[in-house]
């Protein structure tokens, strides 16, 4: 099974899919319709198969019949933007968990971790003004973010030349683990010497030298 079809079945079990009546849970708002819920099923098997049209398809057919505005479109929509991103159709994958996430009907853990596949894909996908700001909303709200997210927000802003913002980044990203990549400094340098912080990225040769002392080209780049 593809990482993307395993997140998808992983999310609709958090979400509480099911047909427990509303006597029986506090949380009816986060409930499927019975019909739904087969329907969801059934494209999830076709996407397991790789029969991705069909699927297509029937998420697109069941997307005509949900209540506008409500859960189950929310539910819905994040499918089908699992489904474009298993295609890499990241644009069409972005548009798709964007609506989702702009009905706010999604559980707010799910919202939280739905915004955060977004931002990655729009990234990713070099929208970088977009996936930015969504990404440090993301940021703000989780407690123990991945240093990975560091590494990937340094990158971005660098993309749309905001050096200090990607320094800043980048930095945090270094403090953080014990055994920093090379490409890390690499891109700490690069954003000092933009920035014209030279005493900065001369404490950032020095680093690369103690680390890599057979690479002349920090040498020649520090004297």
């Amino acid at each position: 099974m593809s990482k993307p079809l395993l997140t998808i079945l992983i999310v609709l079990f958090v979400l509480g899919i099911g047909t427990v009546s509303a006597a029986e849970t506090k949380d009816e708002q986060f409930l499927l319709s019975e019909d739904t819920y087969k329907a969801l099923n059934q494209a999830q098997e076709l996407m397991e198969k790789e029969s991705y049209p069909q699927a297509q398809q029937q998420l697109n057919n069941l997307l005509d019949k949900v209540e506008k505005g409500s859960y189950e479109q929310a539910v819905v929509l994040q499918t089908l933007g699992f489904l474009y991103s298993s295609l890499e159709q990241y644009k069409k994958a972005t548009d798709t968990f964007q609506r989702a996430l702009d009905l706010d009907a999604l559980p707010k853990d799910v919202t939280h971790t739905l915004r955060y596949n977004l931002a990655q894909l729009l990234i990713a996908d070099g929208q970088y003004k977009k996936g930015i700001p969504l990404m440090e909303e993301w940021l703000s709200a989780e407690k123990k973010p991945d240093n990975t997210v560091y590494v990937l927000l340094a990158s971005a802003y660098y993309q749309i030349e905001n050096f200090s913002k990607a320094a800043d980044r980048i930095n945090i990203a270094i403090k953080n683990d014990k055994t920093p990549k090379e490409d890390w400094y690499r891109l700490l340098l690069s954003s000092y010497l933009s920035l014209k912080h030279y005493k900065s990225a001369i404490n950032v040769l020095e680093v690369l030298i103690t680390r890599y002392p057979h690479k002349k080209v920090y040498w020649e780049q520090l004297s």
